[in-house]
C-alpha cells in the first residue's frame, strides 16, 4: 500500500470505501485465537491507513463474533449481518468447522473470504471466493506424527474430538505414522469423542490402556484441561503428550483451565504458520496491549494485507 502511487491506480472516487468484515472467535473454545487474530488485521488496517488508505480512503473494519460449533448460530448471525453490511472481504473464521457452517452463505453472496486459521484439507479448492494463509493440516499433521517419530514414539494414541479440524489432523498423523512402520493404536476412525463430552475417565483410561510411547491431544481449550487433569490422575507420564495449535497456550497455574506448576513439563506442541519476530510482536503490543498468545496473528495480518492489495489490483473495493 505504501507503494501505490508508483503504480497506475485509479483516480480517487472510483471506487467506494474497502470495507472488511471479521469473524473471528470472541467466545467459545477457540476463544484464546481471536485476540492476536483480531490484532493482526487491526494492525494490517492501521499501517494501510496511516499509508493512505485505498483509493485515497480510509479501510473500513467491522469485527463480529464467531464463537464455536457448539454455538453455530453466533456465527450464522454475524455472517448475515457482515452480508448486509454489504463489506468486500471477511477475514475468518478461526475453526474449520465454523467456517464449513458459512462458507456457502459468504462466498454465494460474492463475497471473498480469507481466513489465517482455517485448517481442515477438505476446505482446499472449496470456493473461487475462499482462500487461507494458514497452512492445511497436511502440513501440521506430518510435521506432528513426524516429532512423535523422532522422539522414539511408534504405537501412537489420539485422543481426538470429532470434529472436522479434529479428525483431518488425526487421518493425516494416522497416515504418517502408518508409513513410518508405527500404529495408531487409539483414536482411530469410530474412536472420536463428542465436542461436548465432560467426564473423559473411561476415554483416558482406554487411551492408557492401548499402551502408547506418545499421545497426540488434538482438541479445543474447552477439552483439553479435563483430558490432562485426567491422564495426571491416571498417572500417565506428560512428557509425552503433544498439544495442538487448538489448544496450545499458557493455561497458566490458577482458575478452571490451570494446573499445579511442573504440570506440563516436557509436553510439546505444534503450531503451523509462522511464528511472529519479537519486532512484530512489538508492533501487535501496540495495538492490543494485553495479549498474551500471538498465534495466527501474523496469518491474520497477511490476510487484510492481501485483500487491500488485490482491492488495487482489481482497480476497485
Amino acid at each position: 500500500a505504501g507503494e501505490e502511487t508508483e503504480a497506475e491506480a485509479p483516480a480517487e472516487g472510483d471506487s467506494g470505501p474497502l470495507h472488511i468484515g471479521t469473524l473471528l472467535p470472541v467466545t467459545g473454545s477457540l476463544s484464546q485465537l481471536g485476540p492476536p487474530e483480531i490484532a493482526g488485521v487491526d494492525l494490517a488496517v492501521a499501517e494501510i491507513n496511516e499509508a493512505g488508505g485505498i483509493f485515497g480512503a480510509d479501510v473500513e473494519v467491522t469485527h463480529t463474533d464467531s464463537s464455536d460449533t457448539e454455538n453455530a448460530a453466533v456465527a450464522t448471525e454475524s455472517s448475515q449481518k457482515l452480508i448486509s453490511e454489504g463489506v468486500q472481504a471477511i477475514i475468518g473464521a478461526a475453526s474449520s468447522g465454523v467456517t464449513f457452517n458459512v462458507i456457502d452463505d459468504i462466498t454465494g453472496a460474492g463475497i471473498v473470504q480469507v481466513s489465517g486459521a482455517n485448517t481442515a484439507t477438505d476446505l482446499s479448492g472449496y470456493s473461487d471466493f475462499y482462500f487461507r494463509t494458514a497452512p492445511p493440516d497436511t502440513v501440521q499433521g506430518d510435521a506432528l506424527a513426524n516429532l512423535m517419530i523422532s522422539d522414539g514414539a511408534a504405537n501412537v494414541a489420539a485422543i481426538v474430538f470429532n470434529d472436522p479440524y479434529g479428525t483431518s489432523l488425526r487421518d493425516v498423523v494416522e497416515g504418517v505414522v502408518t508409513e513410518s512402520g508405527g500404529t495408531l493404536v487409539y483414536g482411530s476412525e469410530g474412536q472420536e469423542f463428542d465436542p461436548n463430552e465432560t467426564n473423559f475417565q473411561a476415554i483416558v483410561a482406554d487411551t492408557i490402556a492401548a499402551s502408547p510411547d506418545a499421545i497426540a491431544l488434538i482438541a479445543f481449550t474447552t477439552q483439553s484441561p479435563l483430558i490432562v487433569r485426567e491422564l495426571v490422575a491416571q498417572g500417565y507420564d506428560m512428557s509425552k503428550v503433544y498439544f495442538v495449535d487448538g489448544n496450545l497456550q499458557n493455561f497458566g497455574t490458577e482458575g478452571d483451565i490451570g494446573f499445579p506448576a511442573g504440570t506440563l513439563t516436557g509436553a510439546k506442541g505444534t503450531l503451523p504458520g509462522a511464528f511472529p519476530t519479537e519486532e512484530f510482536q512489538a508492533r501487535m503490543l501496540e495495538v492490543d496491549p494485553g495479549l498474551k498468545d500471538f498465534s495466527y496473528g501474523a496469518e491474520s495480518y497477511d490476510a487484510t494485507l492481501i485483500v487491500a492489495l488485490a482491492a488495487l489490483k482489481g482497480g476497485e473495493a
